[in-house]
């Protein structure tokens, strides 16, 4: 298996218990929806649609599975080649972050703020497969700028 397709279904697997953990949170979220596109650029869109209060809504959803252990977020916005991914190829509303059983909901255009807007000097890496470049921000940090956080 590819690191792709293992990120995939890692992600995957965040986005279903997000979907199950938001339709049991309100009655106002209705009608979830997977992105099931074929192809790359429809995945980057978004990976769940829903509705609050009857508007739709979208969500990209992350499993960073190494926050818990090194205190950071990590928020991917470029890939080995340049391309843009992640937090700057998405067009959904919120950023959902899932952290142990805790999932931390952004609007991604206040993630984008933090992330790159800053005057703080967060810390630029490659990911551990070296096909993605990422910015770490502190959790304790990041969890100010939540939209909310509910655990799953």
């Amino acid at each position: 298996m590819n690191q792709f397709t293992q990120d995939l279904s890692i992600g995957q697997l965040a986005e279903r218990a997000f979907v199950t953990t938001m339709a049991n949170y309100s009655t106002k979220l209705t009608d979830f929806e997977y992105n099931t596109s074929a192809d790359l650029e429809g995945l980057k869109k978004y990976d769940v649609k829903f509705k609050v209060n009857g508007k739709e809504a979208t969500a990209e959803v992350k499993h960073d599975l190494k926050a818990s252990q090194t205190g950071n977020l990590a928020i991917e916005y470029m890939n080995h080649k340049g391309d843009k991914t992640g937090i700057l190829a998405t067009e959904s509303y919120f950023y959902v972050f899932l952290v142990g059983e805790v999932f931390y909901i952004f609007k991604t255009v206040e993630l984008k703020k933090l992330a790159f807007n800053s005057t703080k000097k967060w810390k630029y890496v490659t990911s551990s497969s070296g096909n993605a470049e990422l910015i770490l921000i502190p959790l304790s940090e990041a969890k100010k700028y939540a939209h909310f956080t509910i655990n799953k």
